[in-house]
This record gives structure tokens, sequence and C-alpha cells, in this order.
């Protein structure tokens, strides 16, 4: 069994090649990482389906080696965050693994291109002038507040990421509506609308694979409550009807 080590985590010497230039990771090769029970053949197409990962996006579909049919294979190359997914649903010891890994290949590819983006800046010069002192100080000024912006912006993505793996690798409605830039009762409400919930906000049969629907019986009075939560694979989904709807999500004026 292979084992993942700090020599090991670079791109250039890689358990898991990671092609630079595409940012792509062989799926056969993270099929085998994995140790999958099920044949890849059928176990690439199934997380496409389950998932609704799109090609051209997400993954690259190619054709490999004739097989013993006489037909060719086929072959994917999956984007770094696809591969980082495909792990994390494993949800098992060699998916977090790999998870890792290829965090830690998206940080030096960063830092290869912040050290490219650097080689193209002009050097720093000293300035000459007050007014030139007070101009790059201005500068300078700017640009963390700008950082600090940022960071703030992305705050709330991180608590929901970190919510969503709490949850056992699915979001709640109040975690899905953040992350499509929605309230959580608005969010209900335009998919009641669309046709994908009940009234009672679970899924009708025909979206059921997007959801997840438990049960829990309050103890003092037997009665049961039903919370729906949406599947990784539902957000892509839903990001797909909203991206084509996007009034179905805005505050009605």
């Amino acid at each position: 069994m292979k084992t993942l080590t700090p020599t090991t985590l670079t791109p250039t010497n890689a358990l898991i090649n990671v092609d630079q230039q595409k940012q792509t990771v062989d799926a056969r090769e993270l099929h085998s990482f994995l140790e999958v029970g099920k044949h890849f053949s059928t176990w690439m197409p199934e997380l496409i389906a389950k998932y609704d990962f799109q090609e051209g996006k997400d993954y690259y579909p190619e054709l490999g080696k004739i097989t013993g049919r006489g037909r060719p294979s086929i072959e994917y190359s999956l984007t770094l965050s696809t591969a980082k997914e495909i792990a994390m649903v494993q949800n098992n010891d060699r998916g977090r693994e790999a998870r890792r890994y290829f965090i830690q290949c998206e940080q030096q590819l960063q830092q290869v291109k912040q050290a490219l983006q650097a080689q193209a800046q002009p050097a720093f010069q000293i300035p000459a002038t007050l007014s030139e002192a007070l101009y790059l100080a201005a500068q300078q000024a700017e640009t963390i507040e700008t950082q600090q912006r940022q960071l703030e912006a992305v705050k709330p993505a991180v608590e929901s990421f970190c919510t969503f793996i709490q949850a056992g690798g699915n979001y709640d409605f109040a975690t899905a509506a953040k992350l499509l830039g929605t309230g959580r009762t608005r969010l209900f409400k335009a998919l009641r609308e669309v046709g994908v919930l009940m009234l009672d906000n679970t899924p009708y049969q025909r979206y059921a694979k997007h959801f997840e629907v438990k049960a829990t019986t309050d103890a003092r009075c037997g009665r049961v409550y039903v919370t729906t939560y949406i599947t990784p694979g539902g957000l892509h989904y839903l990001r797909r009807i909203f991206s084509a709807k996007p009034e179905l999500l805005q505050k009605k004026k």
C-alpha cells in the first residue's frame, strides 16, 4: 500500500501525478490509490451521474487503449477540485489522505504562480521625494485594506465548509443558501416554485438523489420531525438551476 510522506508530496515526485500545466489528475490513477472495490469503468460514470460533474469543467474524457472487447477504454482527466471532492466523499482514510495531498499540490502550484508573478513585477524603487513616499504609503494601505476585505469575504465560505464536514458531507439549507448567495427561506420557496421540493420541503422522487432526508422523533411527545439536507452533487445541480434563473433567489422588491 502506498503511503503519502512529506518528501513525496510534490508534483514532481507524486504518488498521484498532477499535470502542472493543466492542473488535472488521472481518474484511473486516483481510483487505484483509493482502492475502490468497483471496476473503474463502472465507478467513474456513477460518480459523474451522482454528483453532476460537468464535462469540460470538472472532467475531460478521452479515448484510451483498445480493450479485449475490441473497443477503446474511456479515460478521464479530473480538475484538482473534482479530485478533492471525489476523495472527500469516499469517507475513509484513503480518501482523506488523497484530499490532503491534493490540497498540498494546490498550495505548491499557487506558490509557483506567485513566484512567476513576482518575477514579472518591476523591482521596488526607494522613493526619492516625500510626495513619492506618501503615494507609496497610500498604495500600501489600500492594498492591506483590500486584502482584509477579501479575507472577510471568504470567511463565510470557510465557516460553511467546516459545517459541511461536520454534517457528514451534506449541506443543511442555511449553509447551502449562503453558498448560493441567498437566504434559507428564499431557497426553500424557490425550490418549491420550480417543482423540486414538495410543500413539506422534502424532494419529489425524481430529485431524491440530490438530497438526504432524515427523520428524528421527539421522545417527549412522539412527534416525528423531518429535516432535508443537500448532497454535494445536489449543490452542483442547484447552481445549474439558479444560474439559468437567478431571479428565483433574488429578494422581490
